[in-house]
């Protein structure tokens, strides 16, 4: 576990510079929205590890991304996100 941590390490200074080009693009939008490195690395990650899951058929969970500060799974097949807290939380593609 120590070796994957210390992989990690290795990308959060690049992690910290995305997070703030992001956070001043959506401060020049008005994006009432702040990213963070533990967000970014979630999202990335699942992500990521969705895709691999999928090109193998193997099962697995869903990618989590965030909507308004809130974690949602993303359902491709459903063309949903649910709120990971709190299930009854849907939002569909089209909204």
């Amino acid at each position: 576990m120590n070796k994957h941590l210390a992989i990690l390490e290795r990308y959060i200074p690049d992690l910290e510079r995305i997070v703030d080009e992001l956070n001043k693009y959506n401060t020049s939008q008005n994006i009432n929205e702040i990213v963070t490195v533990e967000r970014l690395l979630e999202e990335t990650v699942s992500e990521m590890v969705y895709e691999h899951r999928k090109s193998l058929d193997l099962a697995g969970s869903l990618p989590v991304e965030y909507i308004n500060g809130k974690r949602y799974y993303r359902d491709d097949r459903l063309q949903q996100y649910r709120n990971c807290e709190d299930f009854s939380d849907v939002v569909t593609f089209d909204d």
